[in-house]
């Protein structure tokens, strides 16, 4: 573990000083618990301490005036007792995903079905699935070097962008999933003829790692929020060598809603956030994408979060960070 933190260290502070520049004004957000947050610093510190610094994080205060106070003041060297209650406990990390884990692997959270994995919402299907097949039409006139041959569906749950998306696409689909209670129930929920044509990849996105130059497109799609800033990062890094020679990352998610102040929401149930366009483009761009195509979500129910489809193609090689005074450096 010890070069994990190595690496944690070294990237975290490249990546932050680039989130602040692209974000741009204030960087705030809030949990489902209450606190408010002043800063991606302050977030992360609370959510992932174990592998970004080296003392429990204070309790957080629960207003953006009182928040903001806090992030100015100095921080103190925790007491030993906390030390070594922190050096022998869990890692934050893996806390992190063990609580996204358990809240899908869940029958009760999320029942096999539309209904469940899309928390109440199976009306949206229909209208989900036409939006992402014009997003396709679009991206094969906009990139004609683009094949559709083999597709990755990370976050696949029972397999139903697979079977509504990506099987009527493509020739082959790896459907990628971390409950094995829901990639269990993927192969009767597609069903035949399709189901031959998929392969059913248990894993969490955090250590997803398909052979080099195996994809044309990796879809994922309501998910990116189960992955903490460092994580994204590296999925999208080695998402990028997975890549065939015109393939494409194509995230499609939650955004935060632009007309409210807040950068991120955090769910505190099921380990997410939901990031803002700005701070997920921002992310991406960090680990060597850029924006090739991107449509807006239509017709979803009035007063859900925005859902942008955005399409990124790899611009620069793994290892090669983008920097705050806009150009590459080495990690």
């Amino acid at each position: 573990t010890g070069s994990v933190v190595e690496a944690s260290t070294a990237l975290w502070p490249l990546l932050l000083t680039f989130l602040h520049r692209e974000i741009g004004g204030e960087v705030r957000g809030y949990d489902t618990e209450g606190r408010v947050y002043a800063s991606l610093t302050s977030l992360w510190r609370w959510e992932l301490d174990g592998e970004l610094s080296s003392g429990l994080p204070p309790p957080l205060p629960d207003t953006l005036a009182a928040a903001q106070a806090a992030e100015r003041q100095p921080a103190s060297s925790p007491a030993p007792a906390a030390v070594e209650q922190h050096a022998i406990r869990e890692s934050a990390s893996q806390a992190w995903y063990g609580d996204g884990f358990d809240y899908w692997e869940s029958e009760e959270n999320c029942p096999s079905s539309d209904q469940g994995v899309l928390g109440g919402f199976a009306h949206l299907s229909p209208l989900d699935a036409r939006d992402s097949h014009a997003f396709l039409d679009a991206l094969a006139t906009k990139c004609p070097e683009l094949r559709f041959d083999v597709a990755a569906d990370c976050g696949a749950g029972i397999g139903r962008v697979s079977k509504v998306t990506l099987l009527p696409r493509f020739g082959q689909v790896y459907l990628v999933e971390q409950s094995p209670r829901l990639l269990a129930a993927a192969p009767e929920y597609i069903g035949d003829p399709d189901a031959s044509r998929a392969r059913f990849i248990r894993a969490g996105l955090q250590e997803y790692n398909p052979p080099a130059s195996s994809l044309d497109v990796v879809w994922v799609q309501w998910v990116v929020g189960h992955l903490h800033d460092l994580d994204l990062v590296r999925f999208l890094r080695r998402m990028g060598a997975a890549l065939r020679p015109g393939g494409l990352v194509v995230i499609k998610d939650n955004v935060a809603n632009p007309e409210e102040p807040w950068t991120f929401v955090m769910d505190r149930e099921d380990r997410s956030i939901t990031r803002s366009r700005e701070y997920l483009v921002a992310v991406c761009r960090f680990a060597g994408f850029e924006v090739v195509l991107e449509h807006l979500q239509r017709g979803f129910d009035e007063g859900l979060f925005p859902v942008p489809m955005i399409a990124l193609r790899k611009v620069r090689e793994v290892g090669e960070v983008a920097t705050a005074g806009g150009g590459d450096a080495e990690l």
